[in-house]
């Protein structure tokens, strides 16, 4: 789940930062908080940057520990939102959705309406869904390699899953309040994906004990989701650090964002959405960063077996599995996860050569030899083997003229792949 969507691109109109404080939308949404109780602590400028696009810049000097941005939870759309305003009661009483679920729908409901109270808010967002793999024609997927085409693959079921769980849950001859039409003709698969998408990309953790909401009744999950307006101006970068929570003041709840990185004068500001590989950020934001210092390169159990041409005995098949090393198994700039080392080291060694693996794997006490080169030659094949899929999705995927960002992901992940070869 997440904050925003921002498309990388290589290809920019300008290398200058431009001024987006005029923009409409965005003046009736300064409007919006105001009116409403909503702080912006450090008068924060709306700007197009050449490198991330849309994104805020402070007009002053930033500290570690400054407040961000202060939101009043009654201005955030919540599950408390939805309760209070009776939504619940378009949904049959033996319904059982998520909480995306719900917001999904509350959110496609209220750009129906044109007396929204979120109004100003919503068009604020993009008219059209933001791009992320799970858009992919099956053809496309297919064409991806294996660990990106399972990740869109999951995610495109839990949009058709939510679809699937929403349409069958509303009550039947139910009737928009505001225009009186059908709900055929306000929510559609078109209109849900849209929803569905600016949900994941955009909402933030909301700790259910803090703001006392519970489940129960049509919610099958805990209400732990929520939008907050404007929050989503704000651009991601693997070296941000800040803190999100929920605070009293004058008994007033808020939702609270402090900056843990410092900035300068008109530099633009960051916000962490979590310490994300580049995988993990297309296909749950559409964007991804050259130079993550999060990234990493997902390695299948099945492949090791193929590339390296290991076979498993009685004894190291047990141990593997009582373990789960053949989880988690990846290559980072520093090296090979614990788990894939544990991994090779086991699936390598024969019985003769190690009586107590454990007392290897869990104390780092590797023999000299396997560190230097065997694990480091096993790495590289490991990685050519990834290369080469990354090769071949390129070939089939320029082709066709798929969506610009995912070749600049595949060419971006080939160059990451020679730089991790080149480093062992």
């Amino acid at each position: 789940m997440g904050r925003t969507q921002r498309t990388r691109s290589r290809k920019k109109s300008s290398q200058f930062v431009q001024n987006m404080d005029h923009e409409e939308t965005l003046i009736n949404l300064r409007k919006f908080l105001a009116r409403n109780g909503c702080n912006d602590e450090v008068n924060l400028k709306l700007r197009n940057f050449p490198q991330t696009g849309r994104g805020l810049a402070t007009t002053k000097n930033l500290h570690e520990n400054d407040i961000l941005i202060k939101v009043p939870y009654d201005l955030m759309i919540t599950y408390a939102t939805l309760k209070r305003l009776n939504f619940l009661q378009i949904f049959t009483p033996s319904s059982k959705l998520t909480i995306q679920d719900l917001l999904t729908t509350f959110l496609i409901f209220e750009r129906h309406k044109n007396d929204s109270f979120w109004r100003d808010y919503i068009t604020s967002l993009p008219s059209h869904p933001p791009w992320l793999p799970a858009l992919l024609s099956e053809h496309h997927c297919e064409l991806l390699p294996v660990d990106l085409r399972l990740a869109a693959k999951k995610s495109r079921r839990l949009l058709e899953e939510s679809w699937s769980r929403v349409k069958g849950s509303i009550k039947q001859g139910w009737t928009c309040s505001c225009c009186g039409m059908k709900v055929d003709r306000v929510f559609d698969l078109h209109s849900f994906t849209w929803g569905f998408i600016l949900v994941n990309t955009r909402a933030v953790y909301v700790d259910p004990g803090v703001v006392g909401e519970g489940g129960g009744g049509v919610l099958s999950d805990e209400p732990c989701m929520a939008l907050c307006p404007f929050l989503d101006m704000f651009n991601h970068s693997d070296k941000a650090k800040c803190s999100a929570e929920l605070k009293y003041e004058e008994g007033k709840l808020f939702y609270q964002l402090t900056t843990l990185t410092s900035y300068k004068k008109y530099e633009q500001v960051f916000i962490s959405y979590g310490g994300h590989d580049n995988v993990k950020l297309l296909m749950e934001y559409g964007f991804f960063i050259p130079g993550n210092c999060n990234d990493c390169i997902s390695i299948q159990s099945e492949e090791v077996f193929r590339v390296l041409r290991l076979g498993l005995g009685e004894g190291q098949y047990r141990f593997i599995n009582r373990h789960d090393l053949n989880k988690e198994l990846f290559v980072g700039e520093s090296g090979p996860s614990f788990n894939l080392k544990g991994f090779l080291f086991v699936a390598s060694s024969s019985a003769s050569e190690v009586k107590d693996f454990a007392s290897v794997v869990y104390t780092d006490s590797y023999p000299e030899e396997f560190l230097k080169s065997e694990m480091k030659d096993m790495c590289r094949k490991l990685l050519l083997c990834e290369m080469a899929k990354v090769e071949e999705s390129l070939r089939g995927l320029k082709v066709l003229k798929v969506n610009s960002v995912i070749i600049d992901f595949l060419n971006c992940r080939h160059d990451f792949i020679k730089k991790l070869c080149e480093m062992l």
